[in-house]
């Protein structure tokens, strides 16, 4: 719901809906930074266009733009969102935001406590993922793309279809949302995987009061630690030729 929504059900202020929403978030976070993977995953990376909703105009590292107005840089560039996604075949799942611009070793090897006793990747041929591999000495059970192949599957008929599903519920979130800033997208994207989780697990009726006995075991959250929640990403990496406000600095 909207947060005008969200006040309307609960008989309070906006900005008191704002803080719980974060709590949640946060709490969220917290639940599914101790998922583990294990045996054999899919593996790939997705890119979403930085948003800078939210973002106080003193803070602001470029100019501001109209609306629909085409990107300084096509396809994949510093301008974009990194995120791991990774799920196994026992429903643990992991989507991390891990830097700016295109996957690489780096960028995978930074999340590889998620990871235990894998024996399998089943990725695409980028070679990134095939060096993260040879670096937990699993084996990886490469799709192979063809111009001539409309199956994108292994070798023995497997499929990233996982990790694409979770890919799109992320995308129909952030355009149910219209955009989410950096600072929160992290908990945007735990708390999404929470819900679908426990949708496995339970019947619809039994799923907030699940996610409820979870959340009640987390630490505490206080508001001035939602106000100072760091951003996952640099925004003056992204935005250092504009040398405009923080990127000036």
């Amino acid at each position: 719901m909207t947060l005008e929504g969200e006040t309307q059900i609960l008989g309070t202020s906006k900005t008191t809906c704002f803080y719980m929403r974060h709590k949640l978030y946060h709490a969220a976070s917290e639940i599914m930074g101790h998922q583990k993977l294990f045996y054999e995953v899919e593996i790939d990376t997705q890119y979403k266009s930085l948003n800078l909703k939210g973002t106080r105009p003193q803070n602001m590292p470029r100019y501001s733009k109209k609306r629909g107005k085409q990107a300084a840089y096509r396809g994949i560039s510093h301008y974009k969102v990194a995120i791991v996604c990774v799920t196994d075949e026992n429903n643990h799942m992991m989507m991390q935001v891990s830097g700016l611009g295109s996957e690489s070793f780096d960028k995978y090897k930074a999340n590889k406590d998620y990871f235990k006793d894998v024996d399998e990747f089943i990725s695409d041929s980028k070679a990134s993922i095939q060096q993260f591999t040879n670096y937990l000495e699993a084996v990886n059970n490469k799709i192979k793309t063809s111009p001539l192949e409309k199956r994108y599957l292994t070798v023995d008929m497997k499929s990233l279809g996982s990790v694409n599903e979770m890919m799109t519920e992320v995308s129909s979130m952030i355009q149910t949302t219209r955009g989410v800033g950096p600072r929160n997208i992290q908990g945007y994207l735990d708390f999404l995987l929470i819900k679908k989780q426990v949708k496995y697990t339970f019947k619809r009726k039994e799923m907030a009061f699940e996610i409820l006995g979870m959340i009640m075991y987390t630490e505490d959250f206080s508001n001035e630690m939602v106000r100072a929640m760091p951003i996952p990403i640099s925004l003056k990496e992204a935005y250092y030729e504009y040398r405009y406000g923080i990127s000036a600095e």
